[in-house]
């Protein structure tokens, strides 16, 4: 017999999908495979059977022994009805047709949660991270994109369509800006986002004769690597990144007044240039009443969906 509850966990990425055997805190075994969301959801569906079953395999476990599935997506999702309601940039765009309960059923005889991937990182750190304890918390991620999560009064945060809190990353920051990949402009995401950055780029006075532009690749990694080689233009881009991003954090602050700011994310975790500017930004522009809220790094960057699914699968009734 178990001595602990074990939870099937997967987290379907841009890039990768990795699925895990994980427990109270801590993941026991994982596997990973690369991605090409624009192939489809249903493309992968049978390599994630087979990581599934080569886990369970390699831990002497069965599928039995598991208290369920939980399952972080890039898309959103009807956290009640598990189903996924949309999906954006050819990200697995057929996910939308597929019933996740009964696959998980018929191919694992296991109850199935399906959640937006943000909010089960947030759900991770803050049972098991950066978080816990804390009864109101932002969850930021600066990656290719922005994304972001909600914790009030010690309840994740949903709303009526399951957005409330996730789509931060479209605010907006300067309303002349950059075309964003949603209907406006000026979004913190267009105007920040790793995938805009080489558009941000060439724009920049003297990008052309800086370190930049002798790159093949341009994202935050050669940003902070041109940075300190002191090249004007990447200095100059980063601090229009933290521009955007502490006005989108002081934002957020006004709009749910949190105790704690969690930064996670690629870009984050590349560096430790932007946490000790945004403190500093957000103390200039805030108006508060009492302590400013505590900016901080997360303590799993790469796991917290998958703990994030255990708590998914094992307290469903915060999602009720």
């Amino acid at each position: 017999m178990l001595k602990e509850t074990v939870v099937l966990a997967a987290d379907v990425g841009g890039s990768h999908i990795t699925l895990a055997l994980v427990v109270k805190g801590h993941v026991m075994d994982s596997v990973t495979i690369k991605a090409e969301p624009i192939k489809g959801m249903r493309a992968y569906l049978p390599l994630m059977e087979q990581m599934a079953k080569q886990l369970v395999e390699n831990n002497s476990l069965s599928f039995l022994d598991l208290a369920g599935f939980g399952m972080a997506l890039p898309m959103l999702v009807d956290s009640k009805k598990n189903t996924v309601l949309s999906c954006a940039n050819n990200k697995y765009e057929d996910a939308v047709e597929i019933d996740f309960e009964q696959w998980a059923r018929e191919k694992f005889g296991l109850q199935i949660r399906l959640e937006v991937d943000g909010n089960l990182g947030c759900m991770g750190e803050w049972n098991y991270g950066a978080g816990k304890g804390v009864q109101d918390l932002v969850y930021v991620i600066l990656g290719t994109g922005y994304g972001s999560s909600v914790v009030l009064g010690g309840q994740p945060l949903r709303g009526r369509n399951f957005t409330a809190g996730i789509l931060a990353g479209h605010m907006v920051v300067n309303p002349m800006g950059s075309k964003c990949i949603c209907p406006g402009n000026g979004c913190v995401e267009s105007e920040t986002g790793t995938w805009a950055l080489p558009g941000i780029a060439r724009k920049t006075e003297g990008f052309h004769t800086s370190l930049l532009a002798k790159r093949e690749k341009i994202d935050y990694a050669a940003l902070f690597e041109d940075h300190a080689l002191n090249d004007s233009v990447a200095t100059k881009i980063l601090e229009r990144s933290i521009m955007y991003w502490g006005a989108s954090l002081v934002n957020l602050i006004y709009a749910y007044n949190p105790q704690k700011i969690i930064m996670a994310g690629s870009v984050i975790k590349a560096g430790d240039y932007i946490i000790p500017r945004l403190d500093a930004y957000i103390k200039k522009q805030l108006w508060t009443i009492g302590e400013y809220p505590e900016i901080c790094k997360a303590q799993h960057f790469d796991t917290a969906a998958l703990l994030g699914c255990y708590s998914l699968v094992t307290t469903s009734d915060e999602y009720e």
